[in-house]
């Protein structure tokens, strides 16, 4: 997001650094001193009132930076970075503000980057008072990054609702799968598989679900899936209590 702006000013170039620097820097903004093309020191020249670097000649622009170096450590959009270059052409001032989102840029960035050069303007040909110049960019910092917050909160609560809602449901479909199979062995039923002889008819048989008896020899005797009879893996229709 980058938005420019130009004015005209009665102001030095020297004048500018003198009233800006300072002001800048208390309110948490950090003044890039290092040359963009050869990396030298250029705290000397600007605050000379040269708009050039004394060591490669090239143009030495006012630059500040905000926020977080990288947009992913941004936790609300004032951390996000933001870069102002301020530069000066006999009388005439253009100033450049850009903000690195955390995601796509919208709206509130913009409204940010542009309270921001509004600011510079006020201050610097408005006679305005610093504090004042900057109060609505301030004011909308802490409006939008509260906004950004309870976005975040409203996802968190959202992905916590699902997911107890997924546990939820998961332990309901255990509790009837459950249910239905003490409904249709008894409570009481072996979780292994085995034979057994009813006392009544002396007939052996195994149930299963969708089986029905199968019957199996009579040997007289309780057999189980150990003895080698290659019965169905289900419960039995008779405990060995009740032989």
């Amino acid at each position: 997001m980058l938005v420019e702006h130009t004015f005209v000013t009665t102001l030095e170039w020297k004048e500018v650094i003198q009233q800006l620097v300072d002001p800048m820097e208390q309110m948490g903004f950090r003044w890039e001193v290092q040359c963009a093309v050869c990396g030298y020191d250029v705290r000397g020249s600007l605050r000379e009132g040269r708009t050039l670097c004394s060591e490669c000649g090239k143009p030495a622009p006012l630059v500040f930076t905000y926020g977080k170096k990288s947009p992913g450590k941004a936790k609300g959009i004032s951390d996000c970075p933001q870069r102002i270059q301020i530069d000066f052409d006999r009388g005439r001032i253009m100033i450049g503000a850009a903000l690195t989102p955390r995601g796509k840029a919208k709206g509130p960035h913009g409204h940010l980057m542009t309270d921001l050069v509004r600011g510079l303007e006020h201050f610097l040909i408005g006679g305005i008072p610093f504090d004042e110049a900057f109060r609505k960019w301030k004011h909308n910092s802490v409006i939008f990054d509260e906004e950004a917050k309870r976005k975040r909160r409203q996802g968190c609560t959202i992905a916590i609702v699902i997911v107890f809602g997924l546990i939820g449901l998961i332990i309901l479909i255990a509790v009837l799968a459950s249910g239905n199979r003490r409904g249709r062995f008894g409570s009481g039923g072996w979780l292994e598989p085995r034979l057994c002889e009813a006392p009544a008819t002396g007939r052996t048989g195994y149930f299963g679900p969708g089986l029905g008896r199968t019957p199996a020899p009579a040997t007289g005797r309780m057999l189980d899936s150990d003895d080698g009879c290659n019965a169905p893996r289900w419960y039995p229709v008779i405990r060995p209590s009740q032989v």
